[in-house]
């Protein structure tokens, strides 16, 4: 689908011949009257407008008019059509409108800019439900308002068609892709004016992150739409490690269908053949990148898909592939940028810069060493902060060290991901403490000013309080955030660390924290290490620990879970343990709203609907549940929603099938939830979110 905007200047609008006649326009307030009169009249012409067969696949609206201009937008699924095709329909909108002007400009707009203008349609009354008239164009999937988490953004290529010599210059300045210029090449050898459907091929992309992976893709992009392989100027970019956890196999199918004739590029950088254990797991992982391959071969000759990995990526890539059969790839792969080349390369952007000495600069490139763009660019500007601190700036030089240091903050999706947790303020401002702190650490050691300090933390609160959640996402931002190397979470109990024999505790101790190098280390329930009487294996197990606590104290991030009142009685237990821990972070049980809204939260990833009278049902459940100790918190509100499913099972089979639509199925009513007796809930499993 395509979508345009169109300015159209001089414009006046005629009333109705049925309508008596409207006063003279010589006030603001006359011409608001006399708009809102106008706006009954298009919304009535609109009915007819779209009953009409050649307006069923041409969507056209007013979006916003005033004394000497007016928008109008249009979404169109006739990819083939020419400019002065869709000119002649806009025309005859405005002919059936009663409006009359001179048609200025045709510009094609992203889905969002649409969804925007008609968003001013709905405010001035040119429709009459923004949310009705979405689903009656088949684009409620993705509205942009209730898109569950979903991630993808619309682009569009800028600037004109390049010809096969403007393309092929353009590869040459880039330099490190001859798998690019063979690829352009061969897309100018067939052109096409219009598009049609049929792909001979789609990409993938392997380049490093930044500025050059953009130029090579929109290089590729522009190559197709020059030569009618695509029909649209705009682009669908989607981040597969965005989607993982809110996945939509009806949302995708969507954005696939609306970028029909054009590009939809996915974004993929987190390694799947990793397993982390408590991040999104292996497997699911493994089961979304199945489902978006799927969806590429579905629509393949509709769209071209262009898959973007990180470069030296083949690994990764043949696992995300490992189940696509008769799905034609081409791969376009950055190089590397040896000795002269790469020289030349740093040449340039000297004068990009304006720079004509180069002291020093050309002779960082080591011979026979190959090097990315990113790299040389790294480099650059390393050497241009050094020559203005040195040749131009010096006063500034000590007070920017500082400053380049200080002003950096936190991150990367793991502090996103925190933010976006229900709840935990007060958890949430001790991590951000806690990275203030390790930011701080960087800033003494490089000025030698102080000995670092320890980053362990304890985690004391109930059950479900997301404890093992906030313990994985601190790996990650510690990672992301340069102060940890690995960023995984090792988590172990008791069970664990403690050997069945005499001297076997400590090497297993001391195995776990070579295993959590560069990491964090997880002790879940540290407690149960103390024993009923001194001398025993626990004590041996502790005893190491706080040895391995500051053996290890720059690679390994120790963090202690428990119930607050027994960790009191474990930190007791050995002196070196309580100086040791840096910070004590207290996870308090969910209010009674925030649990309702985490049951939300975990409905909507389920793709599951509650019906307006569940919360009247639910809220008094929760509210009771609350005041029980250790209900379970998160868990409590999963195990709600999980029997909920089971009864509406029951419920969906019992009813006449034939009245058991889509919506139905996917909606729990109040009847659904029951009261749960928490003497018999099941301990559930550790799930990644809220418990």
């Amino acid at each position: 689908m395509r979508f345009f905007k169109i300015k159209v200047t001089g414009g006046k609008w005629k009333p109705d011949s049925t309508n008596e006649a409207k006063p003279k326009q010589k006030k603001t307030e006359d011409f608001d009257s006399l708009l809102e009169e106008y706006a009954k009249e298009v919304q009535l012409a609109d009915e007819t407008y779209l009953e009409e067969s050649f307006g069923q696949d041409f969507y056209i609206n007013f979006s916003v008019i005033d004394r000497k201009k007016a928008l109008v937008i249009m979404a169109t699924e006739r990819n083939a059509e020419s400019m002065n095709d869709i000119k002649c329909h806009f025309s005859e909108y405005l002919a059936r409108h009663n409006y009359n002007g001179k048609i200025e400009k045709l510009d094609e707009i992203t889905g969002k800019t649409y969804r925007s203008m008609l968003n001013y349609s709905d405010r001035n009354d040119f429709i009459e439900d923004y949310d009705d008239t979405m689903e009656r164009y088949g684009m409620k999937e993705i509205n942009g308002r209730y898109s569950g988490g979903f991630s993808f953004e619309e682009f569009l290529l800028d600037g004109e068609k390049p010809t096969q010599e403007e393309a092929m210059q353009r590869v040459s300045e880039l330099a490190v892709l001859p798998s690019l210029q063979e690829e352009v090449e061969r897309i100018y050898k067939t052109t096409r004016k219009v598009w049609k459907p049929g792909n001979p091929t789609h990409y993938v992309l392997a380049a490093d992150d930044g500025e050059d992976k953009l130029a090579f893709f929109t290089l590729l992009l522009k190559a197709l739409y020059s030569t009618g392989r695509i029909g649209s100027r705009r682009f669908t970019n989607v981040k597969y490690d965005h989607i993982c956890s809110n996945f939509s196999t009806r949302r995708l199918n969507e954005i696939y269908r609306l970028q029909t004739g054009g590009v939809v590029a996915v974004f993929i950088e987190k390694d799947q053949s990793a397993d982390d254990d408590d991040d999104f797991s292996f497997e699911d992982s493994r089961s979304r990148a199945k489902e978006v391959c799927e969806m590429a071969m579905k629509w393949k000759n509709q769209v071209v898909t262009v898959f973007l990995f990180p470069r030296n990526s083949e690994k990764m890539q043949e696992q995300f592939f490992s189940e696509m059969d008769g799905f034609a790839l081409t791969r376009i792969e950055e190089g590397l940028l040896f000795d002269t080349d790469a020289k030349a390369f740093l040449r340039k952007l000297a004068a990009e810069n304006k720079l004509r000495v180069l002291k020093g600069l050309l002779a960082t490139v080591e011979k026979k060493t190959g090097y990315t763009r990113r790299d040389l660019r790294k480099m650059f500007e390393r050497w241009y902060d050094s020559y203005l601190k040195e040749r131009v700036f010096p006063q500034y030089a000590e007070s920017a060290i500082v400053m380049s240091k200080v002003e950096q903050g936190p991150k990367g999706r793991g502090i996103d991901e925190l933010e976006s947790l229900i709840g935990l303020a007060e958890t949430k401002a001790v991590v951000s403490d806690i990275l203030n702190f390790a930011k701080a650490q960087k800033l003494y050691l490089s000025d030698g000013k102080r000995k670092k300090q320890a980053l362990h933390m304890v985690f004391t609160g109930n059950p479900g309080t997301a404890k093992t959640t906030v313990a994985r996402l601190i790996a990650q931002i510690l990672k992301e955030n340069e102060v940890l190397k690995e960023g995984k979470l090792i988590e172990v109990g008791r069970s664990d660390l403690v050997g069945r024999y005499v001297g076997w505790t400590a090497p297993i101790v001391k195995g776990f924290f070579k295993q959590a190098t560069g990491s964090v280390l997880f002790i879940d329930e540290a407690y149960s290490l103390v024993d009923d009487r001194d001398g025993l294996y626990g004590d041996e197990a502790i005893t190491t620990i706080v040895q391995e606590m500051e053996n290890r104290r720059d690679e390994v991030v120790v963090i202690f879970a428990g119930y607050p009142d027994k960790m009191e009685g474990f930190l007791r237990k050995n002196p070196g343990l309580r100086s040791r821990i840096g910070f004590h972070v207290n996870f308090p049980d969910y209010s009674a709203d925030e649990l309702f809204e985490i049951m939300e939260l975990l409905a909507r990833n389920d793709e599951i609907l509650l019906a307006e009278d569940v919360r009247e049902r639910v809220f008094p459940m929760i509210e009771k549940a609350a005041k029980i100790r250790e209900f379970g918190n998160g868990r409590y509100v999963r195990n709600l929603l999980e029997k909920a499913q089971m009864r509406q099972a029951t419920r969906l089979v019992g009813m006449d099938q034939s009245k058991v639509t889509e919506q139905v199925a996917s909606t729990l009513i109040a009847d659904d939830f029951r009261e749960i007796n928490l003497g018999a809930v099941v301990a559930q499993e550790k799930r990644v979110g809220f418990i």
